[in-house]
């Protein structure tokens, strides 16, 4: 597995950016900001910084895109994350505004190897939680890395192979 991070589809590569941000009791901010990488190999790990009241990753779209004919997909990804983590917000949101957020807790993953977890989420989940796929503006973002005892442990979480299918 590469610790490139790419999403959904070429069309929307073109315009994405790639924010990692984290807050704390001393204040937030956005810790990351940068253009999509081009290749593997300069490709930065993708961190979730936290370890105060939360922390995050999301990709943001320049333009909004209408996703309505991926109603029926799965939103598929790779993660790699420490075992401390048990619980993590994955969420799609759009300018309607609307937005829809699922739980990995919720779901069964397929095993990768090398500590590589794959997730497939319906997007029909996130529509039912309110999300309107006419919209988006934030395709993919991960939220709130928790532990079992409920604290944000500060952990880096690796996300690969974003994708529609």
């Amino acid at each position: 597995m590469h610790s490139n991070t790419r999403i959904i589809s070429r069309a929307l590569v073109a315009s994405l950016l790639v924010f990692v941000a984290a807050c704390s009791d001393s204040g937030d901010g956005v810790l990351y900001s940068g253009d999509l990488p081009t290749a593997p190999e300069t490709s930065p790990a993708a961190p979730e910084p936290s370890g105060g009241n939360w922390g995050g990753a999301w990709m943001e779209l320049e333009d909004p895109v209408d996703l309505t004919a991926y109603s029926q997909s799965d939103l598929v990804f790779a993660i790699k994350m420490p075992e401390i983590v048990t619980g993590l917000e994955v969420k799609i949101e759009g300018l309607n505004p609307s937005d829809g957020s699922m739980f990995l807790e919720n779901y069964t993953p397929t095993d990768l190897g090398d500590g590589w977890r794959q997730y497939r989420i319906p997007l029909a989940d996130f529509v039912a939680d309110g999300l309107q796929l006419d919209q988006i503006k934030i395709p993919f973002a991960l939220w709130n890395p928790m532990a079992a005892d409920g604290s944000f442990p500060e952990v880096d979480i690796l996300f690969d192979a974003i994708r529609f299918e």
